[in-house]
């Protein structure tokens, strides 16, 4: 099995179903809401969109952990984003106002949409990237550091909009590029590795048997871009359902309940 320098602060944890899975997550991301506010006195998260995060921002707009966040100190972000309108369907700006940021007392202005509606990919994620240099307060040398970053995976073991094989994986100095979804015309803006790699924490949550070969070989170090997410200096947390945790044959916190 293939070892990282990131294996000693990877923490697994499996959890038996949906909705202890989602519970997890949700704990998790309001623990290091409170930590950050505390700190440094805002919390900048990076979400994902598709189907699997949908559960966990509807139960962060509710009560009680709607309560449990400072949600005028956050500033949202997306961790990639379709080329499409923002009230499209299929926009992730779209499905999360629609069950998380139209439902809690937050500034509009710390919310952060990657900007679909004029000029090419290359050009909104040139913006995207001078408006997180801004809003971070960072230099063209330097990376800004996320307290969060949560990311799906998909079947492939693509996270955000980084593909097996594609260039846009291999990006060593941009933040934010344009990427092509494989065998499609399809455009999106996505955070290359040294963009989520510099963040104080990375959080996988995945659900499905379909994607438990592709967990199994992003544990083991196999040449997937989940596989690359190894946080300079900061922790990795990958949030499994047992069902997509059935290969992995690394240490795993195991829990029944929360």
């Amino acid at each position: 099995m293939a070892t990282d320098m990131s294996a000693d602060r990877r923490e697994v944890i499996v959890l038996p179903e949906q909705g202890a899975l989602v519970g997890a997550a949700a704990r998790q991301f309001i623990d290091r809401a409170r930590d950050a506010v505390s700190t440094r006195g805002i919390f900048t998260v990076a979400l994902s969109g598709g189907s699997t995060p949908r559960p966990l921002y509807e139960l962060l707009s509710a009560a009680p952990y709607k309560d449990e966040i400072d949600w005028e100190k956050v500033h949202v972000f997306f961790s990639d984003e379709r080329f499409v309108p923002p009230d499209s369907s299929a926009s992730n700006y779209h499905m999360v106002c629609d069950c998380l940021l139209s439902k809690v007392p937050m500034f509009e202005r710390f919310v952060h949409p990657v900007a679909t509606e004029n000029g090419t990919p290359g050009e909104a994620a040139a913006l995207y990237e001078e408006g997180l240099r801004r809003v971070f307060a960072v230099g063209l040398t330097e990376v800004p550091r996320f307290d969060l970053v949560l990311l799906g995976m998909g079947e492939d073991g693509h996270i955000a909009s980084l593909f097996p094989g594609t260039q846009a994986v291999s990006e060593e100095d941009r933040l934010v590029v344009e990427s092509t979804v494989p065998g499609t015309n399809a455009r999106r803006v996505t955070f290359t590795l040294k963009l989520i790699n510099a963040a104080r924490c990375v959080m996988f949550l995945i659900e499905g048997r379909a994607k438990a070969e592709a967990v199994r070989r992003a544990l083991d170090g196999d040449a997937l871009p989940a596989a690359l997410v190894r946080p300079t200096n900061g922790e990795l947390v990958w949030l499994l359902d047992e069902s997509s945790a059935g290969g992995v044959a690394v240490p795993v916190t195991r829990r029944q309940t929360l």
